[in-house]
């Protein structure tokens, strides 16, 4: 049986980069207790590689009771239940 604590905070970053090596779009989600915060950040750049722009954009979520048990996060998804033994 795998339990967590509603009490433990945790965070997720991922970053995406385009051929030019330069950083498009980062995706940075924390978890603290039932909230969730998700804030996803674009970048733009010039022909020469500078940024030029930058938006940046923050939700914030509640999560019922009963999908505490279900943690979701970039990339990897997480399903923790319950074993009940025999």
């Amino acid at each position: 049986m795998v339990k967590l604590s509603s009490n433990i905070a945790s965070s997720a970053i991922v970053n995406r980069y385009n051929a030019n090596n330069e950083l498009e779009k980062s995706l940075s989600i924390k978890y603290e207790g039932n909230q969730v915060i998700k804030t996803l950040t674009e970048y733009h750049y010039d022909a020469f590689g500078r940024r030029i722009h930058k938006h940046s954009e923050t939700r914030n979520f509640t999560q019922s009771k009963n999908s505490s048990d279900r943690i979701i996060r970039p990339c990897i998804i997480l399903w923790l239940n319950e074993i009940n033994s025999p």
